[in-house]
């Protein structure tokens, strides 16, 4: 039968593996969005290796348009610990394009062993424009018929 710290260090390397091996990023900031932590995934998805990131502020990576709501989501993460929230917006790529990225993000400050705020993320570029060509050859299939 396995001793305790051996099933403790199997589970550490397993939580590992799942942290290192997700196609998602993950990463870990502070109240004020200063990154803590980025997973290795993280240059998958914005093209940043993840020491780029370490004490950087995540919002300095946010579209022009998305810092206008930010404050109002990230006040809404503080408020509510625990909780899951999820928001799209845009995020610069290390190549300098703007990606859409999907997150689900929980305030684990509270947490006296997490106290940070945990950041899932991926890109939904290509779904995003996916369906923003969706519209417009909608709207074009209207005007045709009017």
């Amino acid at each position: 039968m396995p001793q305790p710290i051996e099933v403790l260090v199997q589970h550490e390397q397993w939580f590992r593996a799942l942290v290192e091996q997700s196609s998602d990023a993950l990463a870990l900031t502070t109240a004020e969005g200063t990154i803590l932590y980025a997973s290795p995934s993280t240059v998958r998805v914005t093209g940043y290796v993840a020491d780029e990131l370490i004490g950087l502020n995540g919002f300095d990576f946010l579209h022009p348009d998305e810092l206008e709501r930010a404050p109002q989501r990230f006040n809404t993460i503080l408020d509510h610990p625990g909780e899951v929230t999820t928001f799209e917006y845009r995020l610069r790529h290390k190549d300098g394009t703007w990606h859409w990225m999907e997150s689900n993000v929980t305030n684990l400050l509270h947490d006296p062993i997490i106290g940070a705020i945990v950041v899932n993320f991926r890109d939904i570029t290509e779904p995003k424009q996916a369906e923003e060509e969706r519209v417009q050859l909608l709207a074009r299939e209207r005007e045709l018929v009017r």
